[in-house]
């Protein structure tokens, strides 16, 4: 019996120290961090906050059907709706309704929670796929040919081998022209999340490594680096969280996001 009692003993020391460990490390990841909004007032914080929907049609003619930004019960709600064109697979049309950094130029340390509440994808027999999701979209800097922008996102596209229920979690960085052109720099895995899992995302650049760094929950950090160098503050749109659908562009194809943000830090 002393052995049994020595080793309860034993393991619950072990799992006292995980437990403080772990404790230790969330407020240590966001040590630096402040509350930028919690969407608890009745509207968006036009002091914090633009709106703005970005549309882009690749070789497409669908229709952006609906769009959505609003507070409810402390969350920013964000919907979006594209349908394809009566042509058949003749390209993509993108919608994407965007909640911008009214004063983004400092912010090098973003972190939200995100919920994928709803989403349905319909593509076309053959063409281009449809996809949905949200994310948050920052121009960290320009290198003196464009800006590099890291992506952090939860999304599906209709062409996905998975469970219709998952989702992936992915994060990217590009460099992207003034005329629009974009350049992949790198992308990480992050892993995946459910339909209706609150999940939180995190993004740092790390400007004296030449890194960006990427997060989901208190996953291991995933490192990004980059060559180019850093001329100018980037251009607009500079950061935002958005939630995009993009649908295939034939008669079946549709696609619709509903997302869920809340308790957005930055560094101070």
């Amino acid at each position: 019996m002393r052995r049994h009692r020595s080793s309860i003993s034993t393991l619950a020391l072990r799992a006292l120290f995980i437990v403080a460990a772990l404790a230790g490390f969330a407020p240590l990841a966001e040590a630096q961090l402040v509350i930028y909004d919690d969407f608890t007032a009745p509207l968006l914080d036009g002091v914090r906050w633009s709106g703005r929907q970005l549309n882009t049609n690749e070789g497409g003619n669908g229709s952006s059907l609906e769009i959505e930004r609003s507070v409810a019960n402390g969350r920013l709600v964000m919907r979006a709706r594209v349908a394809g064109g009566p042509e058949p697979d003749t390209g993509q049309r993108s919608s994407e309704t965007a909640l911008m950094f009214r004063h983004p130029g400092a912010l090098n340390e973003i972190v939200f929670n995100a919920t994928v509440k709803e989403l349905q994808i319909a593509g076309c027999a053959s063409g281009s796929a449809s996809a949905a999701g949200v994310r948050g979209v920052y121009a960290f800097f320009n290198d003196g040919l464009g800006d590099v922008v890291a992506t952090i996102e939860l999304r599906r596209s209709s062409d996905a081998d998975t469970a219709a229920t998952m989702l992936e979690v992915v994060g990217t960085l590009t460099h992207r022209t003034d005329a629009g052109d974009e350049t992949l720099l790198g992308w990480v895995p992050l892993g995946t999340a459910a339909i209706g899992q609150k999940v939180r995302l995190r993004v740092k650049w790390d400007r004296d490594d030449s890194t960006v760094k990427f997060q989901k929950d208190l996953d291991a950090v995933a490192p990004i680096a980059y060559s180019n160098p850093v001329v100018a503050d980037a251009g607009a749109p500079r950061k935002y969280l958005g939630a995009i659908a993009t649908s295939g562009d034939c008669r079946a194809a549709s696609s619709t996001v509903v997302g869920l943000f809340n308790t957005v830090r930055v560094n101070q």
